[in-house]
């Protein structure tokens, strides 16, 4: 089958074992592959900014943990962290850091329509490259918020889209 080939069961590659090797498909298919779709045809037409959010969530729930690690990062748990809300960020100075970060981006992007600013890392135009660029959110005790090309689990993501187009949830 086309769809277990472009997605082994190879963690290295971007695509965990098991619950979480579905959650990416499925992932792919409601979210990454059509955003990969639309930032390639709005970056032609106006300044795009991607990000790829990659740091699990505090698991407000247990209090003081992360969210399980078989849970990933899920949808929406960056939304804590562009809003700055120290109850559903977490404890951890890392954590607040970067809550502090991605507030301060969009920021500067709802005044100017550019997240980029003083003290925060440098967020490039997605067709700065031709592989298109992210901008990936992580705390520093995972090395930080760094640039990728956006090509992780590509083969997956370019064959869903040519299906899955315009099927948000």
């Amino acid at each position: 089958m086309r769809i277990m080939e472009l997605y082994p069961d190879v963690p290295e590659l971007g695509v965990p074992r098991s619950i979480r090797r579905v959650a990416a498909i499925v992932g792919d298919v409601f979210y990454h592959a059509t955003r990969l779709n639309d930032a390639r045809h709005h970056s032609l037409y106006s300044p795009t900014y991607i990000y790829r959010f990659n740091t699990r969530p505090y698991d407000s729930e247990t209090g003081n943990n992360l969210a399980p690690l078989y849970k990933g990062v899920e949808h929406f748990a960056e939304v804590a962290f562009v809003f700055n809300n120290p109850e559903n960020v977490g404890p951890w100075p890392s954590y607040k850091a970067l809550g502090d970060q991605m507030s301060e981006q969009l920021i500067h992007f709802a005044n100017s329509g550019d997240p980029n600013g003083e003290n925060v890392p440098r967020w490039p135009l997605y067709n700065e490259s031709e592989a298109g660029l992210n901008l990936v959110l992580q705390t520093s005790g995972q090395g930080g918020s760094y640039v990728e090309n956006d090509t992780y689990r590509l083969g997956g993501r370019e064959y869903l889209r040519k299906w899955a187009r315009r099927r948000h949830v």
